[in-house]
């Protein structure tokens, strides 16, 4: 999954927990900028070790939701926590991962059916569209602006399905 993860982040704004939107994504997108860093520093991430596995993710959600709980609190902890684990969640349902290092592999691999997984992302960002538009004041929730978020998201995961950059490895 690729943006849809942020509109999983989008979604999690309408919990009143003092993070900012900023946080929530960073959250929802922690596991990918995990792989990018061990890339870049040359680590062997055989198996994808260090980032999508059940192990790693659940040990990177702890230490994200105790800095949040740290930063603002138990329930920006636990929202925090809960994105960075969900990251993992929704990759299966896009890719096909492995469960632990050596282990077996799992997902549902949407990434196949490049249409299939545009209606899958695009629903998840929608949702989260709608539920964020919940958490903003009056005047904002009716304007433009949660749908000009909307469209870009849609936009762009519509030019990574078309190019082929969402990809079951």
């Amino acid at each position: 999954m690729y943006l849809g993860h942020v509109g999983l982040a989008l979604a999690a704004r309408r919990v009143p927990s003092g993070a900012p939107l900023a946080a929530l994504c960073g959250a929802a997108v922690f596991l990918d900028v995990v792989d990018v860093l061990v890339d870049v520093a040359g680590l062997d991430n055989t198996h994808t070790a260090w980032s999508h596995t059940l192990l790693s993710a659940s040990g990177w959600a702890v230490l994200v939701g105790l800095l949040g709980w740290r930063w603002r609190g138990v329930t920006a902890g636990l929202v925090l926590a809960s994105l960075v684990l969900s990251h993992l969640l929704t990759d299966w349902l896009t890719s096909h991962l492995w469960l632990w290092p050596g282990g077996p592999r799992v997902g549902l691999r949407l990434y196949d059916d490049r249409v299939l997984d545009f209606t899958v992302e695009a629903a998840v960002i929608l949702a989260g569209i709608w539920l964020y538009r919940g958490s903003l004041p009056d005047g904002a929730r009716r304007g433009p602006y949660p749908w000009l978020i909307a469209g870009v998201l849609l936009v762009l995961q519509a030019v990574f399905d078309g190019l082929g950059l969402a990809r079951t490895d």
